[in-house]
């Protein structure tokens, strides 16, 4: 059939080579969705630091900062929680997440890629709260609140930063974990997918 003769034809072949061509662009350009962030498992600390020259590791203090490598005088050495991670499960994509800071045992790893930090403000108006406040130094401290009617006050809930992580970034690159770069400075927390 001549699309010359019957201009119907014409614009539903130019419609279908739109859409074909919208959707290829679409599809061509959309980010490496879905990568999921995954949790790789624990870490030997030990055999890290053996890997890197000293006689083992040892525990100064009960939280997971307190970890250091031993050298041959029997001398604390700092260490990189990020770096045992990489050599542990040979991959760049490795990162150290503390699930409980003020243990010495509180330390995993997980794979995946930096994608950015958090809109706390915004997550915690999307769970209903009036806003994200700090009430204190530490990624513990923050909190979403919200006004009790009738001048009752303000009521704090803890934030669970898997929880924002994935409200933030879920729907554009699957399952998202949180982590903070330094437990001491609240302005750290950031998204792993």
């Amino acid at each position: 059939m001549n699309t010359r003769r019957n201009p119907r034809l014409a614009r539903v072949l130019v419609l279908v080579l739109a859409c074909s061509l919208a959707l290829t662009f679409a599809l061509g350009s959309a980010p490496s969705a879905h990568a999921n962030a995954t949790v790789l498992g624990g870490l030997d600390l030990k055999a890290y630091c053996q890997s890197q020259g000293y006689i083992g590791a040892r525990s100064i203090e009960n939280t997971a900062y307190g970890w250091r490598c031993v050298d041959r005088n029997g001398n604390n050495v700092l260490l990189s929680l990020h770096s045992a991670c990489q050599w542990q499960y040979h991959t760049a994509n490795a990162w150290d997440r503390i699930g409980f800071f003020h243990s010495a045992q509180g330390i995993e790893c997980m794979s995946g890629r930096f994608i950015g930090g958090l809109d706390l403000r915004g997550y915690c108006r999307f769970k209903g709260e009036v806003g994200a406040v700090l009430q204190g130094k530490t990624v513990d401290d923050w909190r979403c609140y919200s006004y009790v009617p009738f001048g009752g006050g303000v009521i704090t809930h803890t934030i669970w930063m898997d929880d924002a992580c994935n409200w933030e970034y879920g729907n554009t690159y699957g399952f998202v974990l949180s982590r903070y770069d330094n437990y001491y400075s609240a302005t750290t927390m950031e998204c792993i997918g």
